[in-house]
């Protein structure tokens, strides 16, 4: 199906790699926004490792653990948008 075997089994490394590259980009981004927040030196790689960390520690617990993760993230997501919809 599609573009066949070989191509098919390549998909998870795909997965695997953009993980590896992406996550810590987005930890590093997400660091620099709090530090303009918290203007101290350290507080970009400070926050963007206790996001790895945390991200690593939910990954080790299981599948479970992060599914409820998930879906706590995706409400606070909504909540947090529609205030920003509805107070503007």
């Amino acid at each position: 199906l599609g573009l066949g075997k070989s191509i098919g089994a390549s998909v998870p490394l795909l997965f695997l790699f953009c993980v590896c590259i992406g996550i810590p980009a987005a930890a590093m981004v997400a660091g620099q926004y709090v530090e303009k927040v918290f203007p101290h030196p350290m507080t970009s790689v400070t926050c963007a490792s206790l996001i790895l960390i945390i991200a690593i520690g939910i990954n080790l617990t299981g599948a479970k653990l992060g599914s409820k993760m998930n879906t706590l993230v995706t409400l606070f997501t909504l909540v947090v948008a529609s205030l920003l919809i509805f107070l503007t």
